[in-house]
This record gives C-alpha cells, structure tokens and sequence, in this order.
C-alpha cells in the first residue's frame, strides 16, 4: 500500500480519500471548531471580567492575549489542514495520470466487461455472466485477495440457485 493509499478493509484501494478524510478530521475541523470557541469567549470576556482599571494592562488583558493566541493558532491550523488537503488532490491527480487509467478509460473497461458479461449470459447460463461481471470488477480494481473471488463466486452461486431452486424462476 503507497503513501497516498488507503485499504477500505474489503481489499479495494482508495487512493487519497482515507488520508484526505484524515486530513480534514485532524486539521481543519478542530481549527474551526477552536475558532468558534475563541470568537464567542472573545465577545463573551468583557461581560465576564468587570474592570474599572484605565492603564495598558488590566484584568482582561491576560484572558484577551490568551483567546487571541488560540484564535491564531486555529486559524494557522485551518490553512494547514486546507493546504495538506490540496497537496494530496494535486499529488491524487498527478498519480491517475501517471497510471494512464483516468475516468474516460476506467468507464470504457467496465462498459466491455458489461457488454461481454450480457452477451456470455445469452449463449450460457446468468450463473457463468454473474461471475464473470463480479470478478471482472474484483480484476478491474485490482483486488489481490483471492478470498474476495472465492466469497464472490460463492454469493453469486448461492444466489442463482436459491432464484432457481427455491422460488423456482425459469433462469437460463
């Protein structure tokens, strides 16, 4: 697994979207949520602390700096997050077009696979185009678990016979 990958448990490879959730997650929804917080004890603190003091430095001064410095700090925050986010669509970008397998083609292999699992159900049965349609998704993805293709194959077995069998459909 790269970097810049993420495995969804079932096998299947999502580039870039777990790091980027985690990206959004650890960055910039605690640096808004810090903001939040700053602004409304920012406009909060004046009724809070009564003072009567006129010099530089009084009594709100302290809690001011303080809410001050956590609203930087999330706003520096908020930018990273937003910048790690771009980097990882940019790096996302450069890696599909690196593989040469972008959406248009991606669309037309999944078109065939569709268009060759349709006409091998007409001169077979649905049992051998069901298999072929689900491992040829499993292929297109690149899926390396050969447990996968054994649990597919199985499902898509079980479920023909139970249409078949059990609720006696006339499948070809």
């Amino acid at each position: 697994m790269s970097s810049g990958s993420a495995e969804n448990g079932s096998g299947f490879e999502m580039r870039g979207v777990q790091s980027m959730k985690d990206k959004l997650s650890k960055n910039i929804l605690p640096g808004i949520v810090f903001l939040v917080f700053g602004i409304v004890m920012y406009c909060l603190t004046p009724g809070q602390i009564q003072t009567d003091e006129t010099s530089a430095f009084t009594a709100r001064t302290f809690p001011c700096l303080i809410l001050g410095i956590i609203m930087l700090c999330s706003v520096l925050l908020i930018l990273q997050g937003v910048a790690g986010l771009l980097k990882e669509r940019k790096e996302q970008r450069e890696e599909t077009a690196a593989e040469g397998r972008g959406n248009p083609v991606l669309f037309l292999e999944v078109l065939a696979l569709m268009a060759a699992a349709a006409l091998l159900g007409r001169v077979t049965s649905l049992l051998v185009s069901g298999i072929l349609i689900g491992t040829g998704f499993l292929v297109l993805y690149r899926d390396k678990k050969p447990l996968h293709y054994v649990i597919e194959i199985a499902v898509i077995a079980a479920a023909y016979f139970l249409f078949k069998s059990v609720f006696g459909l006339d499948l070809p």
